[in-house]
């Protein structure tokens, strides 16, 4: 924990909150003009702030007062209106600073930014069915101590540079409709919002490394399924900066990036981080491992996506895409430094395969506290420390690792899965086993020793458990018990001993055959097959 920050998580999962999540989040792909149907507020400026109508009877200059109403340049305690039909439309010239307090153009209307300009908006920013146009190196900075909307009913505004620099920190600006920013957008100070609907999406068409920047003071929020910025460069959380997500999605082309911040964590609540860019990318916790996601998508066409700086932490999902690029334990292409991964959450889904997710030497962690499934994929070290629910292989999937190592929970391999330990950590067969009929668990001790005693729970109703070792004693140094109605219990290389000690074994024998490769030996009265 961060000083300042009390934290409290409660999480409830059900497979129908997982299914609807995993529908509605597991992927996001580019809808850049979808159209949309929003039902928006009459305009109309409130206080004692006074209106500034655009006339343009002069030229086009922003900045000459006889091109107003009133006579007067607007400050920032003024609204302003632009009217379509004027004889010259607004210009904001090179090098010349704006104001407003609020911003509204009428149908037909437009204002053009140039290159070399500042456009300072205190309020509300209304380009409406007019057309706002920002050219070159140009900023708009939306500025103001209340919280004020974003509106372009057209979508079809040009933004440039964008930045959220409010008066206060609880301040907020709330994007209404979908929007392209060619350069880069900054979160200084206040809250970014965007409105939950169909299609509402932020796309930064900006590729810098720094392209959405949040800064000290300044927080995004993101709080709707619809709730999208597509970054086509980098992503930067500095020190001070905050993220209050519960949902919606950060996509991004370039790399991840959160900086030691020593008041606030980043952790994604709710919603999904996707990494999509065809090159090499990196999620970089710079903040010494206190990054949290919740669902992460590797949507790569190409490349691929390391980790950096610290261990990954989800309480999500990962999804692996099929279209072509990979994700990686390792800190950059051919690093000896490895990182680990903690998965909490639902699902890891890779429809690449072997190809899909290099393993490197690190270690995967299932550690959910309820049902988490695991198609198809390779590991190297696999570890299962759950303090409920099992560490599902499905129907189809099959699960291969070079090391297993147990720390609580069990593995359930459903029909047609299959489930693959070349190693066993625990010098043992250790905690739970659940095989249904059609599936199949292998388990080989290569460490030296190669024990395979039973230290955990057996229950086959059907298919083929296969363990290999060099001894096996039943139980060894903990309570074991094996429930067994069909299916087949193949000690392949090794005989088995009924092990005469005060640990208890428990077994509910009906059905299915145990075989073995060595003799039998019974030492207790108790077990009756």
């Amino acid at each position: 924990m961060k000083k300042g920050i009390t934290l409290l998580v409660l999480l409830f999962v059900s497979a129908q909150f997982i299914s609807a999540q995993m529908q509605n989040l597991r992927y996001v792909q580019k809808e850049e003009h979808k159209t949309q149907n929003i039902t928006k507020p009459k305009r109309s400026f409130k206080g004692p702030l006074t209106t500034h109508n655009w006339t343009g009877t002069v030229s086009s200059d922003w900045n000459t007062p006889g091109n107003w109403d009133v006579g007067s340049v607007p400050t920032s305690t003024d609204n302003v209106t632009i009217p379509s039909g004027t004889p010259n439309s607004p210009v904001i010239g090179s090098g010349v600073s704006a104001y407003c307090a609020g911003l509204y153009l009428q149908s037909g209307a437009s204002l053009t930014q140039n290159s070399g300009s500042y456009f300072f908006c205190y309020g509300t920013f209304d380009a409406g069915f007019g057309q706002f146009t920002m050219n070159g190196y140009s900023y708009l900075y939306f500025r103001g101590s209340t919280n004020s909307l974003w509106w372009d009913d057209n979508q079809d505004d040009t933004y440039a540079y964008v930045r959220v620099e409010k008066d206060l920190a609880t301040a907020s600006m709330t994007m209404q409709n979908l929007i392209h920013c060619n350069g880069t957008f900054e979160i200084r100070e206040g809250v970014f919002k965007i409105r939950n609907i169909s299609g509402n999406r932020l796309y930064i068409n900006n590729t810098g490394s720094n392209a959405l920047k949040i800064e000290n003071g300044g927080m995004l929020e993101l709080d709707g399924n619809d709730e999208t910025i597509w970054d086509y460069g980098g992503v930067l959380f500095m020190d001070g900066s905050q993220l209050n997500m519960t949902n919606g999605a950060i996509v991004t082309e370039g790399n991840f990036k959160v900086e030691n911040n020593t008041l606030y964590d980043i952790h994604f609540a709710g919603g999904l981080l996707q990494m999509s860019g065809s090159g090499t990318q990196y999620i970089q916790d710079l903040d010494g491992g206190n990054l949290q996601l919740n669902n992460l998508t590797i949507a790569k066409p190409s490349g691929t996506c390391y980790i950096a700086d610290a261990d990954l932490v989800l309480s999500g999902f990962i999804y692996i895409t099929g279209d072509g690029g990979n994700f990686s334990c390792r800190a950059s292409s051919g690093s000896s430094t490895v990182y680990d991964i903690y998965l909490s959450g639902g699902m890891w889904d890779d429809y690449l395969g072997d190809a899909g997710f290099d393993q490197a030497t690190g270690r995967v962690i299932f550690n959910g506290n309820y049902d988490q499934y695991c198609h198809t994929e390779t590991f190297n070290e696999l570890e299962i420390n759950k303090s409920g629910g099992h560490f599902i292989v499905p129907d189809g999937s099959n699960v291969i690792c070079a090391a297993y190592d147990w720390e609580s929970g069990a593995v359930e391999v459903r029909n047609g899965g299959s489930f693959t330990a070349n190693d066993l950590l625990d010098n043992a067969v250790q905690g739970g086993f659940i095989l249904e009929d059609g599936g199949t668990i292998n388990l080989t001790n290569s460490t030296p020793g190669t024990y395979v005693d039973l230290k955990g729970d057996l229950q086959i109703s059907g298919g083929t458990m296969n363990v290999t070792g060099s001894i096996s004693y039943w139980p060894f140094q903990e309570d074991a018990s094996i429930e067994m109605s069909g299916g087949v219990l193949d000690f392949t290389s090794c005989g088995i001993t009924i092990y005469d000690t005060p640990y208890s074994l428990t077994s509910n024998i009906t059905g299915g055959i145990i075989r073995t490769a060595g003799g039998f030996s019974g030492q207790r009265a108790d077990f009756t097959p």
